[in-house]
């Protein structure tokens, strides 16, 4: 059985962890929806959060089970937006990719915005691992709401797009 937790297409915001996709300046960030499911999520990945497990141990204690069920869905709650917004930077770099070869970028530009896009993979998992260690729920992402997104090559737009997404947004 597939739950929505949530089903936020464009949310505006102040901060975003990752660089954020957007369709244009005047609207949000996309963000795909979460879904609780009783299977295996291939989104999650406790194997990345065991290689970060700093983020949830200290002093040899573990953090998740002194808390209070408020704290943890507190956590959780956190855990889930970030890894939203980490799962829309995928796509966020994937369009820069794209933005890089219509503007007839070198091989290196266009390789670093996709390695960046893989980077991105590990930490939505890592983020989605975490939300799920807080309240004992397997999460996956929904559908990216995409219908379109335009590219435009041109550098102005590239520089615009990248300072946008890439330095303000972030």
């Amino acid at each position: 059985a597939i739950r929505e937790i949530d089903t936020p297409i464009l949310v505006r915001t102040n901060t975003v962890v990752g660089r954020p996709l957007i369709s244009d300046v005047t609207s949000g960030f996309i963000l795909a929806p979460l879904q609780s499911v009783e299977i295996k999520s291939q989104w999650m990945n406790f194997q990345v959060l065991k290689q970060n497990e700093t983020l949830c141990t200290f002093d040899n204690v573990d953090p998740i089970e002194s808390l209070t069920p408020e704290q943890r869905d507190t956590f959780a709650t956190k855990w889930r937006e970030s890894a939203q917004q980490e799962h829309a930077s995928v796509a966020s770099f994937a369009k820069f990719g794209l933005q890089l070869q219509a503007s007839a970028a070198p091989p290196h530009l266009v390789r670093a915005a996709h390695e960046a896009a893989i980077e991105e993979i590990g930490h939505a998992q890592l983020c989605l691992s975490a939300a799920s260690s807080f309240v004992d729920t397997t999460f996956t992402f929904g559908e990216l709401p995409l219908t379109s997104i335009e590219i435009d090559g041109s550098l102005v737009n590239v520089a615009y797009s990248t300072a946008i997404e890439g330095a303000l947004g972030e």
